[in-house]
């Protein structure tokens, strides 16, 4: 799909490393959501991010574009799947939601 924020990822400049950034409310509400939740987030924001970005590289993207309120603000508070699994990843640990393909809806 079409790019529709910031320049092509070739063009881009590292982003600021998530752990370095200060502890904000930003930062905390970016720590919610599953490595997946965010990937569905960029798409539906048709924000480019690298394929094999690992959780802590889409991190520190959602805090530079900030992703999670411009989610929010443009679904109406929801989050991506519902609100499945989006508080246990409140402490910073995701378990086992890290790289599972999804077997729902591909088309």
């Amino acid at each position: 799909g079409a790019i529709a924020e910031g320049p092509p990822i070739s063009g881009r400049s590292a982003p600021t490393p998530f752990n370095l950034l200060p502890e904000s409310e930003k930062k905390r509400q970016i720590r919610i959501p599953t490595s997946r939740q965010l990937r569905e987030m960029f798409d539906a924001l048709e924000v480019d991010f690298p394929p094999n970005a690992d959780v802590q590289t889409l991190r520190a993207l959602a805090y530079e574009f900030d992703i999670v309120a411009r989610y929010k603000q443009k679904m109406g508070g929801a989050m991506p799947g519902g609100e499945r699994g989006a508080e246990s990843g409140s402490d910073g640990s995701f378990g086992g939601a890290t790289g599972k393909p999804s077997s729902s809806s591909s088309s």
